[in-house]
């Protein structure tokens, strides 16, 4: 009975750690699928559906190119990208993702935000660590402030998330900003200082 319920959170849970190397020269491909693991038996061989859902994660995180590649041998914000992919194609609906966009440059962090919207608009849940107070102003329905792993805040980003709170959490001075759009962002009130400097 504890193998079936082990099996079943497989499943439905998936872990996106923030570095991962792999000793053995997988192609992605191989990667991506083994997300399919909870899914078949002790011995197994891969189907077609299985292959498809593998391709498919591939597809919508725009790596489709990477199939045949070297694990060992892309990026890092590649291989990032590709473990997201194999918790896609194991197709749970939660998804717990340590710092994902760490290792990202800025247009792929943009394109993993946009694509974690999409995913949590058709009823997937994201649990998060961040250390980009911006993700978490722009997308997150829920934010929890920890430091030195001591509870400081919890709730709605707009309620906890003000120039007072994540000054103390980053030990900085920041304002938090709104865009013509209803947007906020952090900006750091020193910056305000160098850029006067520089005119």
């Amino acid at each position: 009975m504890r193998d079936i319920a082990a099996r079943e959170l497989a499943r439905r849970v998936a872990y996106v750690p923030q570095s991962h190397r792999m000793v053995f020269a997988y192609k992605v491909m191989d990667v991506v699928l083994m997300g399919r693991m909870p899914h078949k038996s002790f011995f197994f061989r891969y189907s077609d559906q299985d292959r498809e859902a593998a391709l498919h994660s591939l597809e919508r995180l725009s790596i489709l190119h990477l199939k045949d590649k070297l694990y060992t041998e892309v990026s890092g914000g590649e291989r990032q990208l590709v473990l997201i992919a194999r918790a896609l194609a194991q197709g749970a609906d939660t998804l717990v993702m340590d710092e994902p966009a760490n290792s990202l440059d800025f247009g792929n962090q943009i394109r993993l935000l946009d694509e974690i919207q999409k995913l949590a608009r058709e009823g997937y849940t994201f649990i998060k660590s961040t250390h980009f107070p911006d993700h978490a102003l722009w997308i997150a329905d829920r934010v929890i402030l920890l430091q030195n792993g001591t509870l400081m805040a919890d709730g709605p980003p707009r309620d906890i998330m003000n120039d007072d709170s994540i000054g103390r959490l980053y030990n900085t001075r920041i304002s938090i900003l709104c865009t013509e759009g209803g947007i906020r962002t952090c900006f750091p009130r020193s910056m305000l200082g160098l850029r006067e400097k520089r005119s």
